[in-house]
């Protein structure tokens, strides 16, 4: 459940990447590594959103709006399971890229096969403790009628049981990704987005219903573990099943780095799964649904700028390895600003465009899922400006400083969401969400810019000024031309999206982009013919 979006599609890639792990590294080779796995992530996006677009819909229709909403507490269920990982996935990224650098196989091998040992200690009397207490958390979280109660508690224990499976080998799956070879990771992705899109539509065509769909999930999950171990053997022969090579210090050291990163996962797990529980708990199921459809879409949203700084982490930990300080401030400005460069139009776009494309994807008569959109997307926005200073202090090995405000943070959202759902109800939650997404921000920003030797004006100049003048004059421009109003087809709607980009561009252009900076770094990158074409502005 954990590799499923709501759509059906895999989250999770499941495949490691290829290449010589051991190459020689620097700043050159390090940029170039960014630029190619950003543009993977970006092609991974374009060729799995419209199959999200399409099973989403599906999904929903053919389950209808209550079982749906079963479908998305059982994923919920599985995801905070995953805060068992304590964040060792991360750590492991930053330590392979880490050691690849420095040209030392033995300890990666080392280090998988610890992680394995403690993946395993922490896992077995979790997952024994959970599939105790399955019924009576079912009985708490799922608002059904009770003779379902068995069938959902069989659905969430065989979902735990797989999900555990696979998370006890993360260690060695996960060793790859620090190699930064996103192509085959995203390659992966894409071949098993294609499988959930065939399979999905297959079972419930077939009628069977929410049953044959956990059931296929659990099949797509035990194919990914035999496609990612045979990938690692491949690619990796170093790297073996070997758990005797356990070494404490290994293990201290990679626990002492994850933690931070575990309560950073906690604080994400709370504001992503923690709100669909409470839903679950306190109103009717099929809000759960609604609130999932309309997070998922916003996390699509995204994954735009998301891609723009997947690959920063081990970028950050191999130029800190380096003692290459100015080249790590660098890093931060440019991610900082086509994060916000690429985010800014998809969430203001479905700001304006929620009720239209709703309307005419899901069907009528959904204003919850209108005003999660809208909200969501706003504080989306704004949180995401803090990421790639998170993504770096996290190469830098000082992640706490996200991670402390993110617990906080989750403190506000859940104070604010059970303390006036009574009052409020599904609002409450969205309200909390939002709330709690801006305070992490707005808290975080000042901090990393400290770290980092930055100012806020040089920030906000070399960042921030064009994009907000762009944005400004995109919404001002639509709002103004009615734009909305004109969508009565989905197909109105998906047309409006370049359209819309079309008028940011050119609000862009008007803003003052591309400057040099971005004319140099999309000379080294692009065809040389392509480049030609970009305009400057000095």
């Amino acid at each position: 459940m954990a590799d499923q979006g709501v759509d059906g599609s895999p989250q999770e890639s499941t495949g490691p990447a290829v290449a010589s792990p051991l190459g020689p590294t620097d700043p050159r080779g390090t940029g170039a590594k960014v630029v190619r796995n950003t543009l993977w992530n970006t092609f991974n996006f374009l060729v799995t959103l419209p199959i999200g677009l399409y099973l989403t819909p599906f999904v929903i229709n053919a389950l209808g709006d209550d079982d749906y909403g079963v479908w998305a507490l059982i994923g919920t269920f599985i995801s905070v399971s995953a805060l068992a990982d304590l964040g060792i996935t991360t750590a492991l990224n930053h330590f392979v890229a880490k050691h690849n650098a420095r040209r030392e196989p033995e300890i990666i091998d080392r280090m998988v096969n610890t992680a394995f040992v403690v993946y395993i200690a922490v896992c077995t009397p979790l997952l024994l403790v959970l599939l105790s207490v399955t019924e009576p958390m079912v009985k708490v979280f799922f608002q059904v009628p009770p003779e379902r109660i068995p069938e959902i508690s069989l659905f969430v224990q065989a979902s735990l049981g797989i999900f555990f499976l696979r998370l006890v080998m993360t260690g060695y799956f996960s060793a790859v990704a620090g190699l930064q070879r996103f192509d085959v990771l995203n390659a992966t992705a894409i071949l098993f987005s294609f499988i959930s899109l065939f399979g999905t539509v297959w079972v419930l065509s077939a009628g069977h219903g929410l049953t044959g769909l956990v059931g296929f999930n659990i099949a797509q999950m035990l194919l990914g573990i035999v496609v990612s171990w045979i990938q690692v053997k491949w690619f990796l022969p170093y790297v073996g099943f070997r758990p005797w090579l356990f070494n404490r210090s290994d293990a201290r050291e990679i626990l002492g780095y994850s933690f931070h990163i575990f309560l950073g996962n906690v604080s994400g797990l709370i504001f992503s799964q923690m709100d669909k529980l409470i839903i679950g708990g306190f109103l009717q199921v099929r809000f759960v649904g609604y609130y999932h459809v309309a997070t998922d879409i916003v996390g699509k949203a995204r994954m735009v700028p998301q891609n723009l700084v997947g690959p920063i982490l081990t970028a950050a930990s191999e130029l800190h390895a380096g003692g290459q300080d100015g080249a790590i401030r660098k890093l931060y400005l440019r991610s900082q600003r086509y994060v916000v460069l690429a985010g800014l139009p998809g969430f203001t776009w479905l700001i304006l465009f929620a009720r239209p494309f709703v309307d005419s994807w899901i069907g009528p008569g959904r204003d919850a899922m209108i005003l999660t959109f809208q909200l969501l997307s706003g504080a989306t926005a704004i949180h995401m400006m803090a990421v790639p200073g998170a993504q770096i202090l996290a190469g830098l090995k000082m992640p706490q400083y996200w991670n402390y405000l993110g617990m906080a943070s989750v403190a506000v959202n859940l104070v604010f969401s059970l303390g006036l759902i009574h009052w409020l109800g599904y609002l409450a939650v969205v309200l909390g969400s939002g709330i709690g997404l801006i305070l992490t921000a707005v808290l975080f920003l000042p901090r990393v810019h400290a770290k980092l030797g930055l100012d806020l004006r040089t920030v906000w100049r070399e960042c921030w000024v064009q994009p907000a003048l762009a944005g400004a004059l995109t919404v001002a421009v639509t709002v103004l031309m009615g734009l909305p109003g004109m969508c009565d087809s989905l197909v109105k709607v998906l047309l409006m999206v370049p359209g819309y980009s079309l008028i940011y561009g050119l609000a862009l252009l008007l803003a003052g982009f591309p400057q040099e900076v971005d004319r140099a770094l999309l000379e080294r990158h692009l065809p040389g013919w392509l480049a030609a074409w970009i305009p400057v502005r000095r």
